[in-house]
């Protein structure tokens, strides 16, 4: 045992490897519990040291493997992505904002979604927003090449402005390989497939950002970006 301020912190003896917490009465510390700038959770009927993804409270939290400290922000486990609450430490689910981004995140596992998941979440936010000539803003409406560079631009993908300089980007897939996130090009027009046989697009003058038939025109090429 080691003696750290007023409390106690031991490792079973059970062969668990588990850490458990006593305070200076001897009492077992269950629950979460603060100690040298950190939140710990200590399991309410074993006194266990929570690691790892845990859940409690109606939520998921994150304890270092090693640690049992509470993480917070991007956590990579077992291969994908999560974010942590700043401030409760909790994990997100859905769409997140911030650095002037939107991310998002599943909405049962909190996994990240892969990159043309995320494309197409982000480009449906602006479904029913008015085509407008030259419009590059939702705030003063979209052109369909507007449209798209300013979704891409959320993923830190540049694209060029017009529709004929954005089928000369990326890279090129057959309709056959096509995936969500991915750009469809046809003459004079863009469109990002969002999956079934589908496209969202600004379409012409009087219209608004809505989801058509992939085939509404004779596709070009199907572009491919990755950030």
């Amino acid at each position: 045992m080691a003696r750290d301020k007023d409390v106690f912190i031991v490792l079973n003896a059970d062969g668990t490897g588990k850490w458990t917490r006593y305070d200076s009465d001897g009492r077992m510390v269950k629950g979460e519990s603060y100690k040298n700038g950190a939140w710990y959770y200590f399991d309410t009927a074993t006194g266990k040291m929570a690691h790892g993804k845990y859940y409690r409270d109606g939520a998921y939290y994150y304890y270092d493997t090693a640690t049992g400290i509470m993480q917070y922000g991007e956590q990579t486990i077992d291969g994908d992505e999560y974010y942590f609450d700043t401030e409760t430490g909790a994990m997100v689910t859905g769409e997140v904002e911030r650095d002037g981004r939107y991310y998002y995140y599943d909405d049962e596992t909190g996994a990240m979604l892969g990159l043309g998941e995320q494309i197409v979440k982000y480009a449906e936010k602006f479904l029913g927003t008015p085509y407008t000539w030259g419009g590059t803003s939702p705030d003063t409406g979209f052109d369909c090449s507007g449209f798209t560079q300013y979704v891409y631009s959320n993923f830190g993908i540049d694209l060029d402005r017009t529709s004929s300089a954005q089928r000369r980007q990326g890279e090129a897939v057959d309709e056959d390989d096509i995936m969500p996130g991915d750009l469809v090009c046809y003459s004079g027009h863009v469109a990002i497939y969002v999956g079934n046989g589908q496209v969202i697009h600004s379409p012409q003058e009087g219209e608004v950002v809505k989801i058509s038939n992939m085939h509404m025109m004779s596709i070009i090429t199907i572009r491919r970006f990755t950030n």
